[in-house]
């Protein structure tokens, strides 16, 4: 049942109180019009109308103070309703039933009052133009305007108009002519004229939109003249939805407010998918609720990416069929060049004036692309020169020009790897001869095998790898213990590119290939979380400038390293959701002891090996589609006693770095050096035997040596009569 409103009941109140002040008895439809006539926003509003209020108020006034001396009493505290004021409130509560009121209003009253024709009141408002037809048409009026005031506020609440925030001065949108056309074709359409924008993050999506209400604005597209697009902000739409149906609530009154809408637009929802997975038991209930949007008087235009295009709108085969798919690709060099250049003022402008030349933009495009992998152009260089800019301003608010050093440094610092491994066409300097140096420092006796790998990363540093293939595919074969896994960690280490390891005895089943580019649909763990979107994917998607080791190959189930030739071949692998990472900035290696069983029991001499069992067990072993996408097969020796010194010397120095926080020093003596060679090599079992014989011969020792409380010491060892002894 509707209520009186509050501005409603102020006017009665001053009705009565009029009656009261002349001691009427009785309070009439005279006493109630002029009540409704004192407000001002009343009067305002049948001023603007032509209706001659004052000079009703006037003739009220006259008809109160002459006419009505019969009803007036000395004692009246307060005046009696009369029937006709009964039945004036009990038709105005029944009007504002019938056009679905929550309150009675003053129009309310003043409508009903004009019902009663026997009335002088009403005579009086005939007279000066105010009769119930034009009180009706008032009234409507008012609605109207009512409903106009509240779909725009319901539109301002929850969209923003685009084409009006245009400047006609600036340019929105560069190099998107082919995508904006298709998007012109398709608005232009009798029926179905709605248009699906899928692209990866980043390819500028949000842009075509700007740019087509660029387009529109400057009259450029002569079938969409005066229309108006009108953006939703899914984020205030979902906010607040706490309990079941206000979402789809709001979303029913859009559509009614763009129903009533008297022009012609176009409605934008960005990351439409969320309407998919609004966090209701079932999101496709609003994508449902879009549905009768999507017809000819509404053009709509969404935005979403691929994977969530295939997850959360897909399967709506009613949704989709109204939709023209528009794809929006990563732009390629040129694009990409035309669309940074035409807004890199706005950047330098913003960070004080810092100045970059259209080279060093060239060399960031070309930078970004390679090295920031599953990110894409153009959202990716703006990133990088954005930071760059920034950091110049805050380190360095002198300088006013941006260098490819910035750039390198920058990307260094997204990848967190050294600057020195960032290189570009502007920078392509690499010192090799250092890098196996290094390497060779670590590792003793397969200096060949060294300067073969350090070749393929030498070339990729000097920019003239194959931008389609990892740095290269290396499968490592020899003996237990000669260094193979040592080789690769100290590339790793040198060139401070993140070692990815897999130990493959763990993938001896065929389903644990699951494990690696995760479950198939259907089963545990798909698409959940690391394991169920598969390590090897999650791991060169959060590293994409790595080592990759997969330790011993062969003990491997086969089906795993059939999984292995996209990586090897082009440098990408795909998991069970369909994701692909980039891994063409990764090197690849695999070891294996293929061939050494048959190796030792021919019972070649000490230090001599036989490739062709190796190679004959590689061939036999691997298929050829695996080993023609390796670049190299390299042969690992059995270690030379005289190796093996340095290799003592390493392991020594290794203890000395974990002791060297309780300033204690170990020193050997050659004759200790040769007592760990004769004591711990083994030919067939490398240099890890002579590893444990240190580490358990020389922590007794040391144990020893901490129980006496010495500090600051050094401890010589040394060997006498067979026996390791020492000295502090």
């Amino acid at each position: 049942m509707p209520t009186t409103s509050d501005k409603a009941d102020v006017i009665i109140n001053n009705s009565f109180r009029l009656a009261l002040k002349y001691k009427h008895e009785y309070l009439t439809t005279e006493h109630l019009m002029y009540g409704i006539l004192s407000d001002e926003t009343i009067v305002e509003f049948l001023d603007q109308n032509d209706i001659q209020t004052n000079d009703i108020v006037e003739a009220l006034i006259t008809y109160i103070e002459n006419d009505l001396t019969d009803i007036i009493k000395q004692d009246v505290s307060k005046p009696k309703k009369t029937l006709t004021i009964d039945r004036i409130f009990q038709r105005a509560f029944a009007q504002a039933l019938v056009n679905n009121k929550t309150e009675v209003d003053c129009f309310d009253i003043l409508s009903s009052i004009l019902h009663e024709n026997t009335s002088p009141s009403v005579y009086f408002a005939n007279i000066h133009g105010l009769d119930k037809d034009s009180i009706k048409q008032i009234i409507s009026q008012q609605q109207q305007d009512e409903h106009l005031v509240k779909i725009q506020e319901l539109l301002d609440t929850f969209c923003t108009e685009l084409v009006s925030k245009i400047d006609t001065n600036k340019m929105y949108c560069v190099s998107r002519d082919t995508e904006l056309h298709d998007m012109t074709i398709t608005l232009g359409r009798f029926n179905k004229s709605n248009v699906m924008l899928v692209g990866e993050p980043g390819v500028g999506k949000s842009t075509l939109i700007w740019g087509l209400a660029e387009k529109i604005a400057k009259n450029q597209i002569p079938s969409l003249k005066d229309y108006k697009i009108y953006s939703l902000n899914i984020g205030k739409i979902i906010a607040g939805t706490r309990f079941r149906g206000d979402l789809e609530e709001r979303i029913t009154m859009l559509a009614t407010a763009f129903d009533n809408i008297d022009q012609d637009i176009i409605i934008y929802i960005d990351e439409i998918h969320t309407l998919g997975n609004s966090g209701n038991d079932n999101g496709m209930d609003m994508l449902n609720m879009l549905k009768p949007m999507l017809n000819e008087k509404h053009k709509v235009v969404g935005s979403t990416t691929n994977q969530e295009f295939r997850k959360y709108i897909e399967n709506d085969k009613g949704f989709v069929r109204r939709f023209s798919i528009v794809n929006i690709l990563e732009p390629d060099h040129n694009q990409c060049f035309k669309i940074v250049n035409s807004t890199i003022n706005n950047y330098e402008k913003y960070h004080d004036d810092i100045y970059i030349a259209e080279p060093i933009i060239d060399s960031a495009i070309n930078l970004s692309k390679h090295w920031i992998k599953n990110r894409f152009l153009p959202d990716s260089v703006f990133d990088v020169i954005d930071k760059s800019m920034s950091r110049k301003k805050i380190d360095n608010p002198g300088d006013k020009v941006l260098t490819d050093n910035d750039i390198r440094k920058e990307i260094s610092k997204i990848l967190q790897i050294p600057v020195e491994n960032i290189t570009s066409q502007l920078h392509t300097k690499f010192d090799s001869s250092a890098m196996i140096s290094s390497v060779k420092r670590q590792v003793y006796g397969q200096s060949e095998a060294v300067e073969k790998i350090a070749k393929y990363f030498t070339i990729s540093k000097m920019g003239i790898k194959d931008p389609n293939k990892p740095i290269g595919n290396f499968l490592l074969i020899g003996p237990t213990g000669v260094g193979k896994t040592e080789v690769v960690k100290s590339f790793s280490d040198t060139l401070a590119m993140k070692l990815i390891r897999f130990d493959m005895s763990e993938y001896q089943e065929r389903h644990s290939v699951s494990k690696l580019i995760g479950s198939p649909p259907g089963y545990v763990g798909f698409n959940d979380g690391q394991s169920g979107s598969g390590l090897l994917v999650n791991k060169i998607s959060e590293n994409p400038n790595s080592v990759i080791l997969f330790d011993e190959i062969e003990k491997a189930h086969p089906d795993i390293v059939t999984v292995l030739l996209q990586l090897l071949d082009e440098g990408t692998i795909t998991n069970s959701t369909g994701k692909s990472v980039d891994a063409r900035n990764c090197a690849i290696f695999m070891t294996s002891n293929l061939g050494i069983k048959e190796q030792e029991n021919s019972n070649i001499g000490f230090g001599h090996n036989e490739p062709d069992k190796i190679n004959k067990a590689v061939k036999n072993f691997f298929s050829p589609e695996f080993r023609n996408r390796l670049d190299e097969i390299i042969q690992f020796g059995y270690l030379q006693k005289e190796q093996l010194t340095g290799i003592v010397n390493k392991f020594i120095t290794g203890i000395n770095q974990i002791i060297q926080e309780k300033e204690i020093t170990v020193i050997l003596d050659p004759t200790a050096v040769d007592y760990f060679i004769n004591k711990g090599y083994n030919k067939n079992m490398g240099a890890r035997p002579m590893k444990r014989v240190i580490d358990k011969e020389i922590k007794e020792k040391l144990i020893e040596v901490m129980t006496q409380n010495y500090n600051k010491c050094n401890i010589h060892f040394y060997c006498q009569n067979d026996q390791l002894l020492y000295r502090v």
